[in-house]
C-alpha cells in the first residue's frame, strides 16, 4: 500500500513539473537549418542557402535550386563581385568566396537568431584589416578596424529578405584612399571607392535577363542584354530566368538617399549591386536592405514580390490596427530598426485581416505570396492555434520564439477584407 502510495505521489509531482514548464514545441518543418564542418546551411523546399565555413566570411558562398548552385563564382578581374558580400573596388570584395591575396577576417562569426520550422534567420558579424598582401601598406594603422553585421531571414516560400550594416571603429583615424588599395590589374586606374552590397549569379545559368523599366508595373520589363554582351544598367529590382523556365530569381533593394542600384554583366556572372556615391577614401558606413525571390512561374511574378516589398503594398490588419512588414526582416511585427520585434496582442481571439481601405483610401492590396506574423501574448503559451474558413493541408505553422513570443508563418495569402485568420492563445 506505501509503494502505491508513493508511486502516486512521484507521478502527481511530475505532473505539477510538467505544468509549470512550456515544453518545446515541433510542428512540421519547412526550412531546416544546419551546421556542418564545412559552414552551414538553411534548406527548404527546392532550394538551399549555404554560408561559408572556416576562419573566412562567413556569408552565402551557394545558392542550390534543384539541386544546381545558381551563384557566380568568377575569379576576374580581382575587384570583381562573386559570391555574396561586398564590393570595395578597386580591392578585393569581401566574400564568401574570397580573392586570393584579398582581405582577411580578423573575426567571423555565424549565430542563427531564429532555426525555424518556418522561419530561419542568421546574422553574420565580422571585421577585417584592409592590409592584404598585394598592398601592405593600404590601412598600416592597427586601430582601423572595419566591420559589419549581416542578418538573412529565410521564408518557405523562396523569401530571402537581407540587411546590411558596415561600420569603422575608427573612420576618423585615417584616411585610407583608393590609389593606396588596388587590387593587381593593371588596366584598373584608381580614383575612387566604391562600396555596395551585391549577390552575384552564375550568367550561363539565366538567358533571360531583364530589369523592372516602371517601379509599378510588373510587366514593364527591360532586356538586359544576351550572353557575352556586358551588362552596366540602373534597376531597382532585376529577374533572372532559368534556362529550362522552371525558376526565376528576382533581386530588390530599398534604395536610400546617396546610393543607386547597379547590375553588372560579365561573360561569368551577373551581379545585383546596390552602391554607395564613390568616394576618394574608404567611408565605410552603410545600412541598407534587399530581397531575393525565388519563383517558378515567371519574371512578372517575381517582379510582383519584389514590388510588394520595395513598397511596403502589403498591409495587415491586427484586431484593427494597420501593420506594414519589417524591411529589416520581411515579416509584420519584424524588426523596426530598434532591435525590438513582437505586436502585443490580448489574452483572447486576435483577428488578422486586410484592412477596409489602402492608405490612399481605395480598395486594400491583396497580398503576394505567403506572409509571416510576430506575435507577443501577455502569458506563456503551449501552442497558439489558427483558424480560417476553407482553409486545407498544411495551411499555416507556429513557431515559438519563447513562451510568449509566437511567429506564425501563412502559406496562403489574404486577398479581400472579408478573408480572416483568427488566433487564439490556447
Amino acid at each position: 500500500m506505501k509503494r502505491r502510495i508513493a508511486a502516486a505521489l512521484a507521478l502527481g509531482a511530475g505532473l505539477v513539473a510538467a505544468c509549470l514548464s512550456i515544453p518545446a514545441f515541433h510542428g512540421p518543418v519547412l526550412l531546416i537549418y544546419s551546421e556542418t564542418g564545412s559552414g552551414a546551411a538553411i534548406t527548404g523546399d527546392g532550394f538551399s542557402l549555404h554560408f561559408a565555413g572556416g576562419s573566412g566570411f562567413r556569408f552565402p558562398d551557394a545558392l542550390r535550386i534543384d539541386g544546381v548552385d545558381v551563384m557566380g563564382h568568377a575569379s576576374s578581374p580581382c575587384w570583381g563581385q562573386r559570391g555574396t558580400g561586398f564590393a570595395v573596388m578597386p580591392m578585393p570584395p569581401v566574400s564568401g568566396d574570397p580573392e586570393p591575396g584579398g582581405p582577411s577576417a580578423m573575426t567571423s562569426q555565424l549565430h542563427a537568431a531564429l532555426s525555424g520550422p518556418a522561419v530561419v534567420q542568421v546574422r553574420l558579424d565580422w571585421t577585417t584589416r584592409f592590409d592584404f598582401m598585394t598592398q601592405p601598406m593600404c590601412s598600416p594603422n592597427p586601430n582601423h578596424v572595419p566591420g559589419g553585421s549581416s542578418t538573412f531571414t529565410v521564408f518557405p516560400d523562396g523569401r530571402i529578405v537581407r540587411h546590411d550594416q558596415l561600420t569603422d571603429t575608427n573612420p576618423n583615424m585615417e584616411r585610407v584612399l583608393a590609389e593606396q588599395c588596388t587590387c593587381p590589374d593593371p588596366a584598373l586606374v584608381p580614383e575612387q571607392f566604391h562600396l555596395s552590397s551585391y549577390w552575384a549569379f552564375a550568367r550561363d545559368l539565366f538567358p533571360t535577363q531583364v530589369g523592372l523599366a516602371t517601379p509599378e508595373d510588373p510587366t514593364a520589363q527591360d532586356d538586359l542584354g544576351a550572353i557575352p554582351t556586358k551588362i552596366v544598367s540602373n534597376y531597382n529590382s532585376i529577374c533572372l530566368d532559368s534556362t529550362s523556365g522552371t525558376y526565376q530569381i528576382a533581386s530588390a533593394w530599398d534604395v536610400p538617399p546617396g546610393a543607386g542600384p547597379e547590375t553588372f554583366g560579365y561573360d561569368m556572372l551577373i551581379s545585383h549591386d546596390l552602391q554607395k556615391a564613390p568616394t576618394s577614401a574608404l567611408d565605410f558606413s552603410w545600412d541598407v536592405h534587399g530581397a531575393l525571390f525565388i519563383t517558378r512561374a515567371d519574371c512578372t511574378a517575381a517582379f510582383k514580390r519584389a514590388i510588394d516589398y520595395t513598397q511596403q503594398r502589403s498591409q495587415l490588419s491586427i484586431n484593427g490596427a494597420p501593420h506594414t512588414p519589417s524591411m529589416l526582416d520581411g515579416m509584420f511585427g519584424g524588426d523596426p530598426g530598434d532591435g525590438s520585434q513582437g505586436i502585443d496582442v490580448p489574452d483572447g481571439p486576435t483577428v488578422l485581416s486586410l484592412p477596409p481601405l489602402a492608405p490612399d483610401g481605395g480598395p486594400p492590396t491583396p497580398f503576394v505570396g505567403g506572409f509571416a506574423v510576430w506575435l507577443r501574448f501577455p502569458r506563456a503559451l503551449e501552442v497558439p492555434v489558427a483558424t480560417r474558413a476553407g482553409a486545407t493541408g498544411t495551411w499555416y505553422v507556429p513557431q515559438r520564439v519563447d513562451d510568449r513570443n509566437w511567429i506564425l508563418w501563412f502559406r496562403d495569402p489574404l486577398l479581400q477584407p472579408a478573408d480572416t485568420i483568427t488566433v487564439r492563445p490556447d
